[in-house]
């Protein structure tokens, strides 16, 4: 049917021509590890030994012969912040070799009390359908809706309903949400409010599966992180699984929690990155941008930087843009070997934090500062200053891989060569 080098990302084959109707069909699958695109991906970084399998759940389902090929929906609110916009971008697929007509597209809002929010455009008359792809996009206006932010997460359900006449052709959900994301100066706004990150990194991580069968503890690691106090988290370096949710533009345009999108994790800018700050802007003008490590440029909205010694803002003093840490504070997380000689590192590298102007925090604070961690201080500074918008520490949990038998992955610098 085919074949991709997508670990992490959904991939889809059609299969009609392949399928057995009424007896046992059998998939056939052979994969390849350490292959380039798999050393791109950085699966196996901090594992210490070659992961192998497929690490996204496996859907068959089937579709009706005229269906919604691609869907884009945008939720947002104008600039004043009070009434919302819905747009939707329908693409529907006609194989069929005949034009379709009384076709039309069906929007039912629903508040997160569950009651039926009444807006301009219910509903929307597509016209004749030809064969192949056909777009259509419907705008409706939605008076007063309840904000959505990291403290309150209001979530409207849209319920899409494609029609021939009276006839029910198909029903697509989704969540979404009323909000605006901009940058304003020097500094992330939401809603026309100023915005602080504070996030941490995660990994996809299993202690028995690796970074398989992961999608079961995405409710759990975002639970501990608001739990945590944390508004703010940093998918780390691959897109995580849909139940987080995924993390690619095209296909997770419409999920609610994406404020920013990320074009590389500490990478050199060149002329494809470029292209890429291009596309995302292309696919979602409503969300800001970032990339690590200069972009001289400044294609992106947002610069960001790793690890930069204090005090921050003397960094790229010449770019107005808002600064974002994409990693800072470097505990201790995926290093086995140095938390095995001195399980001690973790109190060491946090002290003095949490009470930064106690003696004992200022003295903390003294400089110069060694090692991975940052001074005490560090986020009251962030939340004073008119430029840095956050950061997010590296990283959220731990990596340990258990493998069979009792065994250990290989020491950290080198790669086990077994599967």
């Amino acid at each position: 049917m085919g074949q991709s080098e997508n670990l992490f990302t959904p991939v889809e084959w059609e299969l009609t021509d392949q399928v057995r109707f009424g007896e046992s069909n059998r998939l056939d699958l052979e994969l390849t590890v350490d292959t380039l695109s798999e050393q791109l991906s950085h699966s196996c970084g901090y594992a210490f030994h070659n992961l192998g399998g497929i690490d996204r759940s496996v859907h068959l389902f089937a579709l009706p012969a005229v269906h919604v090929r691609a869907l884009r929906v945008d939720a947002g609110l104008n600039q004043a912040c009070k009434d919302g916009e819905l747009s939707v971008e329908a693409t529907l697929d006609n194989p069929l070799y005949q034009t379709l007509a009384d076709l039309s597209l069906e929007a039912v809002l629903m508040a997160p009390n569950g009651v039926t929010v009444s807006h301009s455009t219910p509903r929307l008359e597509a016209g004749p359908v030809g064969p192949g792809a056909t777009t259509l996009r419907l705008v409706s206006s939605v008076p007063r809706p309840a904000q959505w932010s990291a403290e309150k997460p209001n979530l409207y359900r849209l319920r899409l309903k494609l029609r021939q006449g009276d006839r029910l052709l198909e029903r697509v959900e989704r969540s979404v949400d009323f909000r605006r994301v901009e940058v304003r100066g020097s500094q992330l706004y939401l809603n026309g409010r100023r915005l602080k990150l504070a996030g941490a990194c995660r990994h996809e991580i299993d202690p028995l599966t690796g970074r398989a069968d992961t999608a079961r503890h995405a409710e759990g690691d975002v639970k501990l992180l608001k739990a945590a106090s944390l508004n703010y988290l940093r998918t780390a370096h691959y897109p995580p699984t849909k139940e987080l949710p995924s993390a690619m533009v095209d296909y997770a345009q419409s999920h609610p929690s994406m404020i920013v999108w990320s074009l590389a994790n500490e990478s050199q800018f060149n002329p494809l990155f470029e292209a890429s700050a291009q596309l995302c802007k292309q696919l979602d003008p409503t969300r800001p941008t970032t990339f690590n490590n200069p972009d001289p440029k400044r294609r992106c909205d947002i610069a960001n930087l790793h690890y930069p010694p204090m005090p921050y803002e003397d960094h790229l003093k010449e770019d107005p843009r808002p600064m974002f840490l994409g990693e800072y504070f470097f505990p201790v997380c995926h290093e086995q070997t140095d938390v095995g000689l001195d399980p001690g590192l973790r109190e060491l590298w946090g002290a003095g934090h949490s009470a930064p102007d106690s003696e004992w925090g200022r003295k903390c604070a003294e400089g110069p500062f060694y090692g991975p961690g940052t001074p005490p201080g560090t986020w009251s500074y962030m939340v004073r200053s008119n430029r840095v918008i956050g950061g997010a520490i590296w990283a959220a949990l731990d990596e340990p891989f258990f493998c069979p038998a009792g065994s250990t992955p290989a020491t950290p610098g080198t790669m086990a060569s077994g599967d």
